[in-house]
């Protein structure tokens, strides 16, 4: 008798938390408002530079450069994936990931991009929490999804990375930099939430088993301890019960 062991479910599989649409759109929405005031005549108030920050010790612009977009089309660009990511994110990790997490990596991507940049070049976007979202999901998908080969998951990475985050132009008015340091640092924070859940995150991995051949009344013989050590879920057991009967 055969026992094929085949993936049923794991933590990806569905959500895990109440969190709306609405909710994703707090990122775009203060994006906007923040930048509806940049576009008056007072954006002299929101220039967030390195001169500013590391220099006059202004920190409090800090925030308000990652908020802060150049134009409608800039805003635009962000907000469509921003909302989407967000949203995948919150249902399936919660509101502290895309709202703290959200914000550290984006404050963190700002100040390190800054750091190496010249004193008077102004850094505006959310571009670095966007690709933080990436980092982020693109890290736990890895962790995660352990059904699938080490070697196919990095291809859907790279994959989805090379349709829709490597650039097919070069264009000089943005910052590559703030773009891989914002990835890296949530691939990083990533990183840090699977090590500390990872028990939680595997307690969801099921399994659907098959016997070769299907009717063999040896199946009964393993005992329900068998079906309990190998993570089986009831659904599945029932199931092969049922074929057995």
């Amino acid at each position: 008798m055969d026992i094929i062991k085949e993936p049923h479910s794991n933590y990806l599989s569905h959500g895990h938390y109440d969190f709306s649409f609405s909710k994703a759109l707090i990122w775009p929405i203060f994006c906007l408002l923040i930048s509806w005031y940049y576009w008056s005549p007072y954006s002299e108030n929101f220039r967030v530079t390195h001169d500013l920050i590391f220099n006059q010790k202004e920190i409090w612009r800090l925030p308000l450069g990652f908020f802060v977009h150049g134009d409608l089309n800039h805003f635009l660009s962000n907000s469509l994936f921003l909302t989407i990511l967000g949203y995948f994110i919150g249902r399936t990790y919660g509101n502290k990931i895309v709202f703290i997490g959200g914000f550290v990596i984006a404050l963190g991507t700002h100040a390190l991009t800054l750091l190496f940049m010249k004193d008077n070049i102004s850094l505006v976007g959310a571009s670095g929490l966007l690709y933080g979202f990436w980092g982020l999901w693109f890290s736990l998908y890895f962790l995660i999804d352990r059904y699938i080969s080490k070697t196919r998951r990095l291809m859907k990475i790279v994959a989805i990375s090379l349709l829709l985050l490597v650039p097919h132009k070069f264009e000089p008015n943005v910052s590559y930099l703030a773009h891989g340091i914002g990835f890296f640092l949530g691939a990083g924070l990533g990183i840090i939430i699977f090590l500390s859940k990872r028990r939680l995150f595997q307690s969801y991995e099921k399994f659907r088993y098959s016997i070769d051949p299907p009717y063999n009344p040896a199946f009964e013989a393993l005992g329900k301890d068998f079906w309990k050590k190998e993570n089986i879920d009831q659904e599945s057991l029932e199931d092969e019960n049922a074929k057995l009967s």
